[in-house]
């Protein structure tokens, strides 16, 4: 438990929030609702995510054979298959804007009202998940950025203009 106290303390230091979570090793037998959502929003992007390509391509190939949509229990079905039965975390940290302040110093301003999101897979929640979603948060903030809460502005609504 006490990775999850840690991950909890990252994701507000570095203001990250978790979205979603998917366990998929708790549906093998029926996909969740927000399963067969990430299947019919970007099949393509989810089992890359898994390192399953190939699925996608054979999958494409037979629905439009078929001329159906692509089916979540048979793309659930493989991923099960292939031993996939961690946890897809969709994370998302605040679109930042940096603002000069006429004193000489440099504002962060930002809301939760634009993100940036990404989906992860991960087989435990462990510090290599958190490792990964820092990374990527990191990525998406200006540099350099004080993360300390006293250097952040919040803005209801979306950042000043």
């Amino acid at each position: 438990m006490a990775i999850l106290k840690e991950f909890s303390e990252v994701c507000f230091d570095l203001t990250i929030r978790i979205e979603d979570i998917i366990w998929i090793g708790g549906m093998t037998e029926c996909p969740s609702e927000a399963f067969k959502e990430r299947v019919w929003d970007d099949p393509e992007e989810l089992l890359a995510l898994l390192g399953m390509e190939d699925v996608f391509a054979q999958a494409v190939e037979e629905a439009m054979s078929a001329d159906d949509d692509m089916d979540a229990q048979q793309v659930l079905d493989e991923v099960v298959n292939r031993g996939k039965l961690g946890f897809l975390v969709k994370a998302s940290t605040p679109v930042v804007a940096l603002h000069d302040e006429p004193s000489g110093s440099t504002a962060v301003v930002y809301s939760w009202g634009r993100t940036h999101n990404r989906w992860f897979y991960a087989e435990a929640f462990d510090a290599g998940l958190m490792e990964q979603v820092k990374a990527w948060r990191d990525s998406k903030w200006p540099k350099p950025v004080e993360t300390t809460p006293e250097a952040l502005v919040s803005v209801p609504g979306g950042p000043v203009a």
